[in-house]
């Protein structure tokens, strides 16, 4: 099983296939190397479980993580996130992914943040 990983970088894209642990940053020891200002030595590491789900963990880099525009240090890295380390945005190739690859994945649900963000219906009081 993989995940194609779709990162994009200074007006170019590229695509990395996640098999194995990988990790992200500057240094030439990064399974994957990007030469970007805001990335640490080794800012990140993604790895693919044996049931699909794919795992993104922040290494302790300077300048953080976000997954969906939240910092994040670890969490699973689902359909239709972006995470975004330094000026780097990472997505999942979906189109790369079988049916059954997808359902593993899975697809993170957008939760309202806002208390104005929800309706609410109420009950008429029968009185």
């Amino acid at each position: 099983m993989s995940v194609v990983l779709k990162i994009s970088h200074q007006n170019q894209e590229q695509e990395v296939k996640i098999t194995e642990p990988q990790t992200i940053g500057r240094s030439v020891k990064a399974d994957i190397q990007i030469k970007d200002e805001g990335l640490s030595s080794l800012h990140g590491k993604f790895k693919l479980e044996d049931d699909g789900k794919l795992y993104y963990e922040d290494l302790g880099s300077k300048n953080g993580s976000s997954l969906n525009g939240t910092g994040v240090y670890a969490s699973q890295f689902m359909l239709g996130d972006i995470l975004k380390v330094g000026s780097l945005e990472i997505s999942i190739d979906t189109p790369s992914l079988t049916t059954s690859e997808r359902n593993n994945i899975g697809r993170r649900v957008q939760r309202a943040r806002r208390q104005k963000d929800i309706t609410f219906f109420k009950k008429k009081d029968e009185s």
